[in-house]
């Protein structure tokens, strides 16, 4: 009954799809709804799944070109480009949704990941409340103002040297997270590190941190794609979008003005997956105008094993400065500026087979790796890999090792 179903869905989708290759003539149509429809496949298999994350994201940036392609409406630099590669765009898009789809069927990633849910992260509650405090300590050195409105004049003013203390943060709440629903005071410092990450106007951070806890709940309780638990996530997802577009246009010192017309529009042109556009479009050109790079940007993640290092070879740099870019680096510009399409095709998979690993065995280590990987997905699949590097490398061993120490500290004092 259930494959019924489920054939019955893939069928109509794919019916769907293939009227709108029948009704348009447009070479670059076609290429953006085989890009949908393969958006949908791989959503429809994954669910509640960090694969599905990876889908959407990049693609909701796909959509805000499309948009633009079709009404000439966007948000920022990408309404004035002088001309849009979305030809290429899509081509590359197709690469990409083509290695997520085969992940999704032919794969145990999904599998594995189900499992890392099951076992969660289990430390002793004690640890897991001085790692909640901690996570508080943590986020108030990232932005040490007591802002009571969305404030941007601070964002970047940390206590103390360094970009990371707010992934420190959100990796101490990984580590306490399995004692969520038990402990009061872990709960409030959950939603403290939330409260001063959005009043200092940082919204990606909590963002991946939303929903990696929606995708973990959801995996947990076993939940499906069923009416109802869609129209709550709905709900949820346009209560975080407003919210968030109203701390976007703040930080920027616009109003907000949002009617039920005029939503799409607003959905559409959002100002980040617009800017990424962008970026993304500049990265075509970089590589039509000076060639590709071969490799060459790589050596950035051997500069990032140097805590605060300077990364000048980082590809949304090389783009931002060629391209005057707003900043960003979509997950594939990196591949693409490298080695073109084969770059997409030969690294992604490289990048998803390396957390396949990860997880396979189901360690305590593995998990919050992939905790981490999922609550900072948003993060690095629109700003680039090396944002994370600092947490996987020295952040996570930290916490990890500190954890340790606590548990024998702990059990010497019971005794």
């Amino acid at each position: 009954m259930i494959l019924k179903k489920k054939l019955w869905v893939i069928g109509s989708a794919f019916c769907v799809f293939l009227l709108g290759l029948i009704l348009c003539n447009n070479k670059v149509y076609m290429l953006f709804l085989f890009n949908m429809f393969m958006l949908f496949l791989i959503i429809y298999k994954a669910q509640f799944s960090i694969m599905s994350v990876w889908a959407f994201v990049p693609n909701y940036t796909l959509m805000s070109v499309f948009y633009y392609y079709e009404t000439g409406i966007a948000y920022g630099k990408l309404a004035y480009i002088h001309k849009l590669y979305m030809n290429e765009m899509c081509i590359a898009f197709i690469c990409y949704n083509i290695i997520i789809f085969i992940f999704c069927y032919y794969s145990h990633l999904l599998q594995y990941e189900k499992k890392v849910y099951e076992a969660d992260v289990n430390i002793n509650t004690t640890t897991a409340i001085i790692f909640a405090i901690l996570a508080v300590v943590m986020v108030y050195i990232a932005f040490p103002s007591l802002n009571f409105t969305f404030n941007n004049s601070s964002r970047f003013n940390s206590l103390l040297p360094g970009h990371f203390w707010n992934h420190f943060s959100i990796i101490l709440l990984l580590f306490a997270v399995g004692n969520l629903k038990n402990s009061r005071i872990i709960r409030i410092c959950f939603c403290v590190v939330i409260a001063w990450f959005l009043l200092h106007s940082e919204r990606v951070d909590v963002l991946g941190l939303l929903i990696f806890l929606i995708i973990r709940y959801c995996s947990k309780k076993n939940y499906n794609f069923s009416f109802k638990v869609m129209s709550g996530i709905t709900i949820i997802g346009i209560f975080i979008f407003v919210v968030f577009l109203y701390i976007g246009h703040s930080r920027a010192g616009e109003q907000t003005i949002l009617s039920i017309t005029s939503f799409w529009q607003t959905f559409m042109t959002q100002s980040t997956a617009s800017d990424l556009g962008h970026v993304f479009n500049g990265t075509i050109e970089y590589t039509y105008n000076r060639g590709l790079l071969f490799g060459k940007t790589y050596i950035t993640y051997l500069q990032g094993l140097i805590p605060m290092f300077d990364q000048p070879l980082r590809a949304g740099h090389l783009v931002q400065l060629y391209y005057h870019t707003a900043g960003g680096e979509l997950i594939i510009s990196e591949p693409y500026i490298n080695f073109g399409y084969i770059g997409i095709l030969v690294i992604i998979p490289v990048y998803i087979w390396m957390v396949e690993k990860i997880i396979k065995k189901n360690t305590l280590y593995g998990r919050i790796v992939f905790y981490f990987l999922t609550a900072s997905a948003v993060r690095y699949l629109w700003y680039g890999l090396t944002y994370i590097e600092t947490g996987i490398i020295y952040l996570i061993p930290l916490s990890y090792l500190l954890s340790k120490v606590l548990k024998i500290k702990i059990k010497k004092k019971g005794n």
